[in-house]
């Protein structure tokens, strides 16, 4: 790649998981509320549930942000945003603005995924951890 790809990616990469950050520190800070959700959906163990989302998206983000494992990452958030996605903002199923407002949300969360299916494919480029791993030799025990 080029500078600009790599300066680009970077820049993507780290505004791409804004919301996936905001997101998991505000669910770490009401897991109660955030289990009442996922428990209002039918899901079993909702406490548990809560605790694994927001560190998944927190995991999830960090990892890309610094570019570390990064396509991993991007595949473990494009499998995490399409089930909640699917569970969570179910429009088909509504009326009205409550159609229109989940409607928003689901289109949302498929351009996330689809800026995660480009991270996948790509990587993180030349300024993230992955690129120092590669640079750095092999030890062979």
């Amino acid at each position: 790649m080029n500078r600009t790809a790599d300066w680009t990616l970077l820049v993507g990469r780290l505004a791409l998981i804004a919301l996936y950050t905001s997101s998991a520190i505000g669910k770490f800070g009401a897991l109660d509320q955030t289990a009442a959700m996922i428990g209002g959906k039918g899901l079993p163990f909702p406490a548990a549930l809560a605790f694994i989302a927001a560190a998944a998206e927190l995991i999830g983000a960090l990892c890309i942000a610094a570019g570390y494992y990064t396509r991993c990452a991007a595949i473990g958030l494009i499998v995490y945003t399409v089930i909640v996605t699917v569970a969570f903002h179910a429009f088909w199923g509504l009326e009205g603005t409550a159609r229109f407002g989940q409607y928003i949300h689901f289109m949302k969360n498929v351009g996330l995924t689809g800026a995660f299916v480009i991270i996948a494919g790509v990587g993180a480029g030349a300024y993230s951890l992955d690129a120092v791993r590669a640079r750095q030799p092999r030890r062979i025990n």
